[in-house]
């Protein structure tokens, strides 16, 4: 009675890996050998001018908080003299 249960057990913890493994195993591949069409000329122009926007944008919002900084900073400062 044991050995059938530990015999099915081990049937069972076998074929539960197995689906994990295949199942991972799968998504795995796709990625990896590039599952996905390539871009053409024009999608790759295009992908590049709106990553070329996104910088310029951040970089306009880095500078602006900067400036934000720096007055809050430069306020601060004129109300810690006063105080003194």
């Amino acid at each position: 009675m044991r050995l059938y249960f530990w015999l099915i057990a081990l049937i069972a913890g076998t074929l539960f890996l197995a689906m994990l493994t295949v199942d991972f195993g799968l998504t795995i591949g796709e990625r990896a050998q590039g599952g996905y069409a390539a871009r053409t000329a024009e999608e790759q122009v295009e992908a590049e001018a709106r990553a070329a926007a996104s910088r310029a944008e951040a970089n306009d919002a880095a500078d602006e908080a900067m400036k934000a900084l720096d007055a809050l900073n430069a306020s601060g400062n004129k109300a810690a003299d006063t105080k003194e």
